[in-house]
């Protein structure tokens, strides 16, 4: 039984794989040029057009989080947005998220001070930054992460339906198991 991420990959039944030439790579960057603009907008509007607050949320999420991501005990624990996981989240500083984004330290300690007033992110004990647990689950986050979810899922269906990769099958499903091998 796989216990890490990779080995789900290595046993999925099929696989989106690049193609052996350039015959579809525009649409590929016509569908990613509008799912990320799309995101784009749906990330701001949540911080009233600050592109550099957005983008200093996101990385504390992801960078208090991203150690749930290799093994399939935090997969399941954190791909379900009501288990809350908050006391796993391992918090960022102010300087691991300028090193993460490029933007200057000063402005990320501000804009972190910013989330921290507005109950978005919490501190540690130990002065780190976090997400407030719950906080996902709340207005106007869940719903944006609802949205996510479906233009994400629009863009893969464009992307499968128009041939943009091939669709490789990895393992046929008799070689699954459970059935008698």
């Amino acid at each position: 039984m796989p216990t890490t991420v990779d080995e789900i990959l290595e046993d999925v039944f099929l696989q989106l794989v690049p193609r052996a030439d350039k015959s579809r790579l525009r649409l590929l960057l016509g569908f990613f040029a509008e799912y990320w603009l799309r995101v784009f907008k749906l990330r701001i509007s949540l911080y009233d057009g600050d592109i550099e607050l957005a983008t200093i949320s996101d990385a504390v999420g992801f960078n208090s989080t991203v150690h749930m991501f290799s093994t399939i005990r935090g997969l399941e624990v954190f791909s379900d947005l009501t288990v809350m996981v908050g006391d796993a989240q391992q918090g960022c500083t102010a300087q691991m998220i300028a090193e993460i984004t490029g933007l200057p330290r000063e402005t990320v300690r501000r804009k972190l001070k910013k989330l921290v007033e507005s109950n978005y992110l919490t501190t540690t004990e130990d002065g780190r930054y976090i997400y407030r647990p719950g906080v996902l689950l709340e207005e106007p986050y869940l719903s944006a992460i609802l949205e996510l979810e479906r233009i994400t899922l629009e863009f893969i269906n464009r992307c499968l339906a128009t041939g943009v990769g091939d669709v490789k099958v990895i393992r046929s499903r008799d070689d699954a198991p459970g059935d008698g091998q």
